[in-house]
């Protein structure tokens, strides 16, 4: 039994993160345990692993279906054609008012659907619809993303895209260092001004993220 401590120690400080990483180390994708990539581990833990798979199959099981079926039809139509165009093109515009007014609904309906509502593999997908939206929308939900992070239920790197993204559009230097803009000139793309180097790795140290070279 002592051997299970530090996975209900996992469950009890972050079920979702830690039955994410539990799926990734010790679980093939379809959910069977395997011994060969575990070697000795599976033997010792084989008991262990039984009761980890029960109880991460119920945290698994918690996350609404029909709406991950919904963020993932979200997130392929966000990136349906960015990616592949220097301009944003209309098509892509289109399905971006389209997303937004989908996620509007479901955060009057839902809240911030965060990794407790819908796990680590989707706790991004209403993030970066609000990424690609206006800037009123973006800062309205600056405040709401940053509480959501303080409280444990996003990831902290989420806030510097944002955050850069807003001061992008209002043509102020970013802080975190985040955001690219495309030269016309040099037919590329290119870091958007900040604040200064120095400051901006300070920046990025503070939400685990790796300095600017």
């Amino acid at each position: 039994m002592i051997s299970l401590y530090p996975f209900f120690d996992g469950i009890e400080f972050d079920k979702d993160v830690f039955c994410d990483s539990y799926r990734n180390i010790f679980q093939f994708p379809n959910g069977n345990s395997n011994p060969k990539t575990l070697g000795n581990r599976f033997t010792h833990f084989k008991k262990q692993l039984e009761i980890m798979d029960n109880v991460c199959d119920c945290v698994f099981k918690s996350y609404n279906p029909k709406l991950l079926k919904i963020l993932d039809e979200l997130k392929e139509n966000d990136q349906n054609l960015r990616n592949k165009f220097e301009v944003l093109p209309f098509a892509q515009k289109k399905l971006d008012s389209i997303n937004l007014t989908i996620v509007m609904d479901l955060y009057e309906r839902y809240g911030y659907l965060n990794r407790k509502l819908v796990g680590v593999d989707y706790e991004a997908h209403m993030f970066y619809i609000i990424l690609h939206s206006d800037l009123e929308t973006m800062e309205r939900f600056l405040p709401i993303i940053h509480k959501e992070i303080e409280e444990g239920r996003l990831s902290s790197n989420v806030y510097p895209l944002l955050h850069d993204r807003i001061n992008m559009f209002k043509d102020l230097p970013q802080e975190f260092g985040t955001q690219n803009k495309y030269n016309p000139k040099l037919k590329t793309y290119e870091l958007y001004k900040t604040i200064g180097k120095v400051q901006v790795n300070i920046n990025r140290k503070k939400y685990g993220m790796k300095p600017l070279e």
